[in-house]
Parts: C-alpha cells; sequence; structure tokens
C-alpha cells in the first residue's frame, strides 16, 4: 500500500505500471483501480468505431475481461493507454465486422462530442448542432475501416497523430493520408445535404464530379 497526498491509505496514486504489476501477481484491488481509470474512454472509443452503445459496452466487457491474460503481452516500450486502446480498436473492429449494423450513435450516450456552437445554451444552435453531429455520425459509416479509426481518434477523441500511428501500428504518413480522405468524405456529404451552409461550395463540387464522371 502506499499513501495519497491526504495520507489516505490506497493505491488510486501510483501509475499504471507499477498497479500493472499488480494486476499481474491477482491483485483485484489494483485490477478495479485499471478499470475506474480507462473505462470511460475505452467505452468511448468503443462506441464511436462500432456505431452502437450495447455493442460498445459488450467490447468494454470484453477487453477488460482480456485484460489480465493480455497483460502478458505487453510490450514496455509502449504506453499503457497506447497499448489499451489499441486493444479497444482492435476488438471494436471485430465486433464490427462480425455484426455488420450501420446504426447511428446517440450522442447523449457518448461521453465526448464535436462541439460546433458558440452559445449552447441557445435552443436553436444545440439543434442545430445536434443535427449536425448525427449528419456527421451517419456519414461516417460509409467510410473505411481504417478511414473511420481514424477520424474516430482523431476528430472524435482527440488523439494525437503520433498516438493513432502507435495504436494502429502504422506511420504517421499513414494516419494523415486516411484522415484526409475521411475528411474529404465528409466534407463532400456536408455540402451535399446542407448546401446553404456552403454557399459557391455545391456548384463547384457538382462541376468537379461532372468533370470526373
Amino acid at each position: 500500500m502506499i499513501r495519497d497526498h491526504n495520507g489516505k491509505s490506497g493505491i488510486v496514486q501510483e501509475h499504471d505500471q507499477a498497479v500493472i504489476e499488480r494486476v499481474r501477481f491477482g491483485d483485484n484491488e489494483a485490477f478495479r483501480v485499471l478499470v475506474d481509470r480507462h473505462s470511460q474512454r475505452v467505452y468511448a472509443i468503443a462506441c464511436r468505431v462500432t456505431g452502437d452503445p450495447d455493442d460498445a459496452r459488450d467490447v468494454a466487457q470484453e477487453v477488460f475481461l482480456k485484460l489480465p491474460g493480455a497483460l502478458g503481452g505487453f510490450d514496455h516500450s509502449y504506453r499503457f493507454t497506447t497499448w489499451l486502446y489499441r486493444l479497444t480498436v482492435n476488438l471494436a473492429i471485430d465486433h464490427r465486422r462480425k455484426k455488420r449494423v450501420r446504426q447511428t450513435v446517440p450522442l447523449e450516450e457518448i461521453e465526448e462530442s464535436i462541439p460546433a456552437s458558440t452559445d449552447p445554451d441557445r435552443p436553436d444552435n444545440q439543434r442545430e448542432s445536434r443535427e449536425l453531429q448525427e449528419e456527421i455520425e451517419r456519414i461516417a459509416e460509409g467510410l473505411t475501416e481504417h478511414q473511420r479509426t481514424v477520424f474516430v481518434l482523431r476528430d472524435l477523441q482527440d488523439f494525437r497523430t503520433p498516438e493513432i500511428a502507435a495504436i494502429m501500428k502504422c506511420r504517421e504518413s499513414t494516419v494523415r493520408v486516411h484522415l484526409a480522405a475521411a475528411r474529404e468524405h465528409i466534407r463532400k456529404k456536408l455540402i451535399q445535404r446542407y448546401p446553404e451552409q456552403f454557399p459557391g461550395h455545391g456548384k463547384q463540387l457538382k462541376e468537379t464530379e461532372n468533370r470526373h464522371s
């Protein structure tokens, strides 16, 4: 046991590495510490990748059920969170592949959302922001798995490019390529859906599409 800044006994102030070592030796209290620290972010990532809150709960549960046994393969050259989020993404993608569900995520069930209003207290802004977020969620369903994963981690979960590259085990340049493709796909769909919000761009987009048709 160690003591926190208030002198109370416990292991809650330990770094992840120290807690991991305790979990490896079967310390259930240490395992609960890891769950408490990381369960919300694991669920949020799973929710965005799977596109369904119930599926996300299943994925999060699977992550933490696998965690004690999987720690044997943890590479200490990586941060624990990088390794944990990679496990989460992989399990969420596997779950999505198996179920093949195309469903919009109810935004009220997601911890983090896309800020889109300078005055969120105004009902009109709240409604418009919600509609835009829901539309982005629907559009993201049409992305490839890699594009969707990068988009989720970068634009919806605020991971930095080097972190995403580590999670996905790819080059940073690959992350940027997938992100650019995802953003362009979403931009085009938003212009088609809300041409009044993008004056001039709708006509330009249609002319570009006609040239390539």
